[in-house]
């Protein structure tokens, strides 16, 4: 432990990463959240993600080279899910010349090397239901209960971090099908209405980029 930083009567300086973790881990094990609350809370693609967050205070459970193989394991497959990104599947909303900037980052970096610099956060990618995220800062909206702002609202073109992924276009139509599901029973003039409906138009937009040829 920093000595220097760490010191009695002094305030510490936790990040904002700290403070997510240490809510997940308190609302884990608190017993009055669950697991799924959870997920949504925090934004996670997977179940597995917020498992490993919020059960950090079970870590003594495991041992310290089983949790060093899972975080490897995690960062390699992050690494070679983000070097599939300079194929013609991923496009994004502001056109190629945004995605060439995106793809410059890794461009240069093998599997090994992309790895460690996931790790030590000079690449920042998210894995979200439109694509992948390369927004290094706090997303207030995250892109997995909502897509609204990642394809933008309105005449918005979209989101800059954002690489639109053509393959998951069965996973939209799913999504489609559970705000269709959702506009047929709230309230015409509701808040939650008009949410819904910049989901549709989100969607709209998405399919759109997805039939467009590359240029």
């Amino acid at each position: 432990m920093n000595q220097d930083a760490f010191k009695i009567g002094v305030a510490w300086p936790f990040a904002y990463h700290q403070l997510r973790r240490t809510g997940a881990v308190n609302m884990q094990a608190s017993g009055l959240v669950d697991e799924p609350s959870l997920q949504l809370q925090l934004k996670h693609q997977t179940r597995a993600m917020t498992l490993y967050y919020g059960r950090n205070h079970s870590r003594l459970a495991l041992n310290e080279e089983t949790r060093t193989m899972y975080l490897k394991a995690m960062y390699q497959e992050r690494a070679r899910a983000l070097l599939s990104i300079q194929g013609p599947q991923f496009v994004s909303p502001l056109g190629e010349t945004r995605k060439a900037a995106i793809v410059h980052l890794i461009a240069e970096k093998d599997a090994v090397a992309l790895s460690k610099a996931i790790k030590r956060g000079e690449v920042s990618a998210r894995n979200i239901r439109a694509g992948f995220c390369f927004n290094p800062r706090p997303c207030p909206y995250g892109g997995i209960e909502s897509i609204t702002h990642c394809l933008g609202e309105e005449d918005s073109k979209g989101c800059p971090d954002l690489l639109l992924d053509k393959t998951k276009v069965g996973d939209i139509k799913r999504y489609e099908k559970a705000v269709d599901d959702q506009l047929a029973v709230v309230h015409p003039d509701s808040p939650r209405c008009r949410a819904l409906q910049g989901e549709k138009r989100a969607i709209e937009k998405f399919y759109a980029h997805a039939q467009a040829k590359n240029c």
